[in-house]
């Protein structure tokens, strides 16, 4: 016996679904006599499991034609090497993992992924995942990472030798100059998050940027990926892509583009 492809078998359960839609309709438009309440109870059947994904795209649509996605108003002013002064980034954009905090062989690793941006003084910013550091028969240290609980904020002093961290309770702690602040909004069908980049030493607003995310809670256990076969080969369930602008606006911003000085537009 010749085994179908998972492409084919979705193709088929989905038809089949169509199918019975179908009906349903003529069913209902027998017993009401009326031919638009047999099409209307099709419509309805049909796109039932489907109803958030054509919420959801509506929505993005609208975002990505009626709404600003990213603004740009200033730059940050560099020192006579190019370099900001620090930069602090809310928890949302650019989160690293605490593996980073480990050593300062680990320490060196992070400041250079900082590199392209040329910061003279220090980075903060939300650190995922956390580790305990002990220590085994031998004596020598070792790390044991703990992927249920965060690590949280810390300060990375780039300017200092050798590289040290220290640990913030929240962005309320934040001293960096440029800072990117984001601001949540949950919805129903969505999530979004509002990004502002500041210039907190003249209080300026360099710039903003918006990302939207659609919920992936619970997909696996909807009608259309339980049944419908609405999800990948491996098990993930399907949904629709959000789009996110910081790290376009971020790299405007702050990649060191080799201007110094940079004035205000």
């Amino acid at each position: 016996m010749v085994g179908i492809s998972y492409g084919m078998g979705v193709l088929i359960v989905n038809l089949v679904y169509l199918f019975i839609s179908l009906i349903i309709g003529i069913i209902f438009g027998r017993v009401f006599k009326r031919w638009k309440v047999g099409i209307a109870t099709f419509l309805i059947v049909a796109v039932l499991p489907f109803y958030d994904l054509i919420i959801q795209k509506g929505i993005k649509t609208y975002y990505e034609n009626f709404v600003t996605l990213e603004e740009i108003y200033s730059y940050p002013e560099k020192n006579e090497n190019g370099k900001i002064e620090s930069l602090g980034r809310y928890e949302y954009i650019g989160n690293k993992p605490a593996n980073y905090l480990y050593n300062q062989k680990e320490l060196i690793r992070f400041k250079n992924r900082f590199s392209r941006l040329n910061i003279r003084d220090f980075v903060e910013c939300y650190f995922f995942h956390s580790f305990e550091r002990t220590t085994n028969d031998e004596g020598a240290v070792i790390f044991k990472d703990n992927y249920k609980k965060d690590f949280g904020y810390a300060r990375v002093y780039f300017n200092e030798t050798p590289i040290r961290y220290e640990k913030l309770k929240d962005e309320t702690e934040f001293k960096s100059r440029f800072q990117v602040k984001s601001i949540i909004d949950k919805n129903l069908f969505y999530k979004k998050i509002n990004f502002e980049f500041w210039d907190t030493k003249k209080n300026i607003l360099l710039g903003k940027a918006l990302k939207l995310d659609f919920y992936r809670e619970n997909q696996n256990g909807k009608f259309r990926n339980r049944y419908l076969l609405w999800k990948s080969g491996n098990g993930i369930a399907f949904s629709l892509k959000g789009f996110d602008t910081s790290n376009k606006v971020n790299n405007e911003l702050f990649f060191n583009s080799g201007n110094v000085n940079i004035k205000d537009k």
